[in-house]
């Protein structure tokens, strides 16, 4: 018998890769970095529903993806994705330091929950990171990945 999910916990093992793109358009991650402290994630996602009326009712409905926007909840930033990711620089005394001018790099999120009887690995891409306090990031065109 299969097993079945009852109920999702505990979000861990969370990473995350730095997108890079080439001169050739070719898209690759960096090897996935842990982000230990992971305490929750939750997304909305963004789009609206258009219902179009006819014969007095509704004809056709049209949905619109418009991705996602999250807010990913950690114990303590890693400095590794304060200058990977967040595009920190760090000072001569060793303080992360934040440029209001730089834009933060596009990464993949990978994450996985207790209560999860098939171990499913999640992966969202091409996330891009909207106010560093916050950890707050929105995801245009969002795909995700489902490995069992």
């Amino acid at each position: 018998m299969e097993k079945e999910n009852k109920v999702k916990f505990n979000l861990k093992n969370v990473h995350y890769a730095k997108l890079n793109i080439d001169e050739e358009g070719t898209v690759t991650y960096d090897k996935p970095k842990a982000i230990p402290g992971a305490v929750e994630l939750s997304l909305d996602a963004k789009g609206d529903t258009e219902e179009f009326y006819a014969d007095g009712m509704i004809y056709y409905t049209s949905t619109a993806n418009n991705g996602y926007e999250g807010d990913l909840e950690i114990a303590l930033v890693p400095p590794s994705f304060e200058t990977d990711i967040l595009k920190n620089e760090l000072d001569d005394n060793k303080v992360s330091v934040e440029n209001s001018n730089t834009e933060s790099a596009e990464f993949a999120l990978l994450f996985e929950f207790d209560g999860d009887a098939k171990a499913v690995k999640h992966v969202l891409l091409r996330l891009r990171r909207q106010h560093q306090h916050q950890m707050k990031f929105e995801i245009n065109g969002m795909m995700l990945f489902i490995f069992q």
